[in-house]
């Protein structure tokens, strides 16, 4: 497997390791500009982040179809696409915890996986 076109920050490596397996298909990364729950016309939720969420799919699928590359992402394997490999180049996953409740539904909290831009730490 490739080497990381990104870095991966310790709570992002445990958050991954966490991840259901789905025997026959493989985890691969997808991306979201923002993420939104409604009650009618109400918004009850929301995140304004580009973040990363996690499909299962058989191999064939991601290299086939999604032309996606296999990477060792902490002690896993996962699938990237290359407009995803793009986006997170020179960067750091992390995971951050948010708010994500609108007023009455304020104190909503969950969990993101995001990239900031890399810091070295000495």
């Amino acid at each position: 497997m490739q080497k990381l076109p990104f870095y991966l920050s310790r709570d992002a490596h445990d958050w991954l390791s966490r991840l259901p397996e789905k025997e026959g298909e493989e985890l691969g990364f997808v991306s979201s500009p923002r993420y939104a729950m409604t009650r009618g016309d109400e918004v009850i939720e929301s995140f304004d982040r580009e973040h990363y969420a996690f499909v299962h799919a058989k191999p064939a699928v991601w290299s086939d179809d999604r032309s996606a590359l296999r990477f060792t992402v902490g002690e896993r394997p996962f699938w990237l696409m290359p407009e995803i490999l793009r986006s997170l180049e020179g960067r750091t996953l992390e995971v951050i915890r948010v708010d994500i409740g609108h007023v009455r539904h304020s104190g909503r909290f969950r969990e993101f996986l995001v990239a900031s831009p890399h810091e070295e730490r000495a």
